[in-house]
């Protein structure tokens, strides 16, 4: 009879434990802001800087490619492991008043004198600086849409390496949820990789929009993987 019920404590426990959320899969700190007049939760671990990332008309967040994890173990293997060059700086900034795209990309190409088409890059038109101009050292790549009017969608630009010890950075622009004008940083040697990283934004942005998506969204990222195989 004593076996039988230690046989029945053990099976009990085993299944208890299986009940219980695994290490990573708890729920995170959130921390929660009014934007525009509608609330956003961001886990606290995505946030770049804690004391004011969150506020009445931005959100700055820190993920990781190519799966937007968070930074779990920032101070120990990403800076012993070099990967910080896989980091993605993203700064949604909120305005009553929309930027508009176009504008704002016809703009940057007047202030970095980038009106020569040097030509199609990873399905963007690429644009520099003609031979004799003044030079900022960064290019644009601009995302048409696939329409007549090829309207812009969204544009990046991408700093030169100029001597040995630079690390070229690129920034993505776009719109976001009405009046979300967002700004998505990355190592340059990811600009292959645009489209992905424009998409993973989106999806990251819009998992701050309930408690509910923000905390499904960070449970469903991995907290030991590699950030990116060589």
């Amino acid at each position: 009879m004593r076996s039988h019920l230690a046989t029945l404590a053990v099976v009990a426990l085993a299944f208890c434990a299986a009940c219980l959320p695994s290490k990573g899969q708890r729920d995170p700190e959130i921390v929660t802001g009014t934007i525009g007049e509608q609330e956003y939760f961001v886990p606290r671990a995505y946030l770049k800087l804690p004391s004011r990332a969150l506020s009445e008309d931005n959100i700055y967040v820190l993920a990781f490619y190519p799966d937007f994890r968070p930074a779990w173990d920032r101070h120990n293997a990403i800076w012993r492991d070099g990967k910080w060059k896989y980091k993605v700086r993203i700064l949604a900034s909120y305005s009553a008043t929309p930027a508009n795209i176009e504008v704002h990309a016809r703009n940057t190409a007047s202030t970095l004198r980038a009106t020569q088409l040097v030509g199609i890059e990873y399905g963007l038109a690429h644009f520099t600086q003609p031979e004799g101009q003044a030079s900022d050292h960064r290019d644009m790549w601009i995302e048409h849409a696939q329409t007549d009017n090829g309207d812009v969608l969204s544009y990046t630009t991408c700093s030169e390496k100029l001597i040995e010890r630079d690390n070229p950075q690129c920034t993505l622009y776009m719109n976001w949820n009405g009046g979300f004008f967002v700004r998505s940083s990355f190592n340059k040697s990811m600009l292959k990789n645009w489209s992905d990283i424009k998409r993973q934004t989106i999806e990251l942005l819009e998992s701050f929009q309930s408690r509910e998506l923000a905390i499904s969204y960070i449970n469903s990222k991995p907290t030991h993987k590699p950030i990116l195989e060589e």
